[in-house]
């Protein structure tokens, strides 16, 4: 997690016992309570972004604010923002965001739909280990969008996400198998 008033990140194993020795929703390190409010949050977010030196903190921030922008949690909901606080953030490495805004260009929201695009970023979050996006590259493969279709690049990111517990990669692997399609059926 991430502190909104002070940017410092917190290892989300740690977060309980950090939680715990501070008592509650407060920053171990600033002390600041959780945002009030989702305007409270945005406040912090844009701050930490604009005002602050860019550091660790800002990729996450960006990440944090697109979110918000794109579900309207705050403040007013605005696809073409959301879509370049994410671009900011995958261009910063970070694999949520890489992996929503490959969803962003997959569906056309807040930027031109293009397929290609989408596998650009899914694969960028998919060989970080994000399974979101190894199921949705998976899915691409599977069906051909914005890559060649293959069915053994496909079974093989259904495969990774399925091995970190992501269900939809999990059905979508046995089908494969039940079928024979990408893997020798079995």
């Amino acid at each position: 997690g991430q502190c909104s008033a002070c940017g410092n990140l917190i290892c989300g194993e740690c977060m309980p016992r950090v939680r715990a020795a501070v008592g509650g929703d407060r920053c171990p390190i600033c002390r600041e309570p959780r945002a009030a409010s989702d305007e409270e949050h945005v406040l912090r977010l844009q701050r930490l972004i604009h005002e602050r030196s860019p550091g660790r903190h800002t990729h996450v921030a960006q990440c944090t604010l697109a979110s918000m922008y794109g579900r309207g949690d705050g403040l007013e909901r605005n696809d073409a923002e959301a879509a370049r606080l994410y671009k900011l953030a995958a261009e910063g490495g970070v694999a949520a965001a890489q992996h929503n805004l490959g969803n962003r260009y997959a569906h056309g929201r807040g930027v031109d739909q293009d397929d290609v695009e989408a596998v650009r970023w899914y694969g960028a979050a998919a060989e970080q280990g994000y399974a979101m996006a190894q199921y949705n590259l998976g899915l691409c493969y599977k069906n051909g969008k914005g890559v060649d279709q293959d069915d053994v690049e496909a079974v093989r990111w259904y495969r990774a996400a399925a091995a970190q517990g992501d269900a939809s990669a999990q059905f979508n692997l046995g089908v494969c198998y039940r079928n024979g399609t990408g893997v020798e059926q079995d």
